[in-house]
């Protein structure tokens, strides 16, 4: 055990001797004293341990924090996409009667009469409110040009507003709402971006955006780390077939109520296999509105929306207007300015950026090859004569007799080695060879003395084919010049 231990410190040994890392070598220089060594192998060290504390820093923000956001104001020929237009029917008469409020809020307790309730009937009061198309859109026109609104506008699922119909949604008394394409009208904005509409009466709704631009480099970021969802990126189980902020808060409302009370509230969507609350289970779902609330879904992990657009939203008072039929309210939408500003979301270091600086601080003050780490535990000969002038010996690659061996199949067994050595050599007419060493060997014939050359080129271990010889997982190129 002792002799196997003590034949690997020599091969480290050797390493550390001829390692080209900056103070390795003193590690295990016998001539120094230990105070010496003790000093080289602190700073060593510390050497080390920055080094690899920035490499670990480097490769934690790649991983934690990849993305970052920024505004631009430069570029001006932005595609914006128009908002979504949203008209709700929040409550009716038949509804008023059994729910103080909107059924869908969960702000106030139902009345008596409504405990009594099925679950059919309530989904029946739901239904009247599906008001057809034509008989509250008159008529539709975008700038000046008129168009078919029942075409443009689409019925949206059960969001907890009521009955609602929009236009230019990914999610494909009346309100109407102006939101971002991937919102939705629940329980958390619908107070916020409610727009009233007067009989005989024009509202002039302005607004202004900034939209959300992502580089193509985004996507490729994991969603844990990057902090936020694309429309595409649902998951098969889904309810719904986009995915926004509002779409995974309206799941997580719909999976508390089943949780809590077995059952869903009316106003809302229905999974498959679930059931519609009844009266007395409403009472259960108005209980645990705490619990139901947006506000405590913050941490459901609902990511935000990576695209989308930030609606700054001023709707004036209702102006009289001149019509034959003062049955109608009109809505008049209009972008108050072209944005001028955009959020870009882009990746701060990408894949390569990380492997470069990696690199950088590991190899910034000397490099180890690897053909220095294979040499470096080749074990020497201890019976060769060489030129100890030349730096660049082949002491690790060739023995005294491995070269004797090569000059005798060259010239015979009467030639004589004396000494042998590494020269560097260049050449363009050598083509792929370009730069090269020369095996430079002094010899001693009968009658005279020679230097003989030979090449040699340091080639992958891996391609054989090219190599006459093979040695220490080192393969060599002979010129053939004999």
């Amino acid at each position: 055990m002792r002799a196997r231990f003590v034949w690997w410190w020599k091969i480290i040994k050797q390493y550390l001797t001829n390692c080209t890392i900056h103070g390795v070598k003193y590690l295990v220089n016998d001539q120094l004293s230990y105070v010496e060594r003790l000093f080289w192998l602190i700073f060593c060290a510390l050497s080390w341990y920055g080094c690899a504390n920035m490499i670990n820093n480097v490769v934690r923000n790649y991983i934690q924090y990849p993305i970052a956001l920024t505004t631009e104001t430069t570029y001006l020929d932005w595609q914006t996409p128009f908002p979504t237009v949203a008209f709700c029917f929040t409550v009716i008469s038949p509804i008023k009667k059994l729910f103080k409020g909107n059924p869908g809020l969960f702000t106030n307790s139902p009345d008596s009469k409504s405990l009594r309730e099925s679950s059919e009937h309530l989904l029946s009061l739901y239904q009247t409110m599906r008001v057809p198309c034509e008989e509250f859109l008159a008529e539709c026109t975008w700038n000046n040009v008129k168009f078919d609104c029942c075409t443009e506008f689409k019925e949206l699922r059960k969001t907890g507003v009521g009955y609602c119909v929009a236009m230019n949604t990914f999610h494909s008394k009346p309100g109407v709402h102006l939101l971002n394409n991937l919102k939705l009208p629940m329980l958390n904005n619908v107070d916020k971006s409610d727009i009233p509409i007067k009989s005989g009466r024009t509202t002039r709704v302005e607004f202004t955006m900034q939209d959300t631009f992502n580089e193509d480099g985004v996507k490729k970021i994991a969603v844990e780390h990057r902090g936020c969802r694309f429309p595409e990126e649902t998951q098969t189980d889904n309810l719904f077939n986009v995915y926004s902020s509002d779409s995974c808060y309206l799941e997580v409302i719909i999976e508390r109520m089943i949780k809590l009370c077995g059952c869903v509230n009316f106003y809302y969507f229905m999974p498959r296999g679930a059931r519609v609350c009844n009266g007395t289970e409403m009472l259960c779902i108005i209980e645990n509105k705490m619990n139901i609330d947006v506000q405590s879904l913050k941490n459901e992990g609902c990511l935000p929306d990576c695209e989308g657009t930030s609606l700054v939203i001023n709707h004036l008072e209702p102006l009289e207007y001149d019509s034959p039929s003062r049955m109608y309210g009109r809505l008049h939408f209009s972008l108050l300015s072209h944005p001028t500003m955009r959020y870009r979301r882009y990746v701060v270091n990408d894949l390569l950026d990380v492997i470069g600086g990696t690199v950088t601080n590991v190899f910034i003050s000397s490099t180890t090859s690897k053909s220095e780490l294979e040499v470096g535990i080749a074990p020497q000969s201890s019976n060769n004569e060489q030129s100890h002038s030349d730096v660049n010996t082949c002491l690790n690659l060739l023995t005294f007799q491995e070269v004797q061996a090569l000059v005798n199949r060259a010239m015979g067994n009467d030639a004589a080695v004396k000494k042998f050595f590494l020269r560097s050599y260049s050449d363009k007419k050598l083509g792929f060879l370009g730069s090269h060493q020369r095996l430079s060997v002094e010899i001693k014939t009968p009658g005279k003395r020679d230097i003989l050359s030979l090449f040699v080129k340091v080639v992958p271990y891996d391609l054989p084919a090219q190599a006459e010889y093979v040695l220490d997982k080192c393969a060599f190129l002979k010129e053939k010049i004999f």
